[in-house]
């Protein structure tokens, strides 16, 4: 039993969105909005935690804004949303047919929910990097 728990855990991490840019299984993006401000935005899937994604998206402010030539970042507002989708309505029947009739069962499947995670951030990259020599020449 606690090897069925271990590899359905497994196939659950497997599933889950990575640290990438955006893509199929979600991801982060980048947005200029103007003023030296910028909106990190990451969208996880239904197999991702909120908490996860909105690790990742301060992640991803940090290492935005080095790879801009600043130190560090600021913070300026920050949201969690979720968008939820469900899949349509399915039927299923077992039974067996004779001639032009049918004997059996035929149950209605409701479709699924889904809720995928999404934080988006308003960040300020401050502090520049000083990439200059500080010894001053003599």
């Amino acid at each position: 039993m606690r090897y069925l728990w271990f590899l359905f855990s497994l196939i659950l991490i497997a599933c889950a969105t990575p640290y990438q840019r955006s893509g199929f299984r979600g991801g982060y993006s980048e947005e200029e909005v103007g003023n030296g401000q910028y909106i990190i935005r990451f969208r996880g899937n239904a197999y991702t935690s909120s908490f996860t994604i909105e690790r990742y998206a301060y992640r991803r402010a940090e290492e935005f804004c080095k790879e801009k030539g600043f130190q560090n970042y600021k913070p300026i507002t920050g949201q969690n949303s979720v968008r939820q989708f469900t899949t349509p309505d399915s039927y299923s029947c077992n039974g067996s047919t004779y001639g032009n009739s049918y004997n059996g069962t035929c149950t209605h499947n409701g479709g699924t929910t889904y809720s995928k995670p999404i934080t988006e951030i308003l960040i300020e990259c401050v502090q520049p990097i000083d990439n200059q020599n500080s010894s001053t020449p003599s």
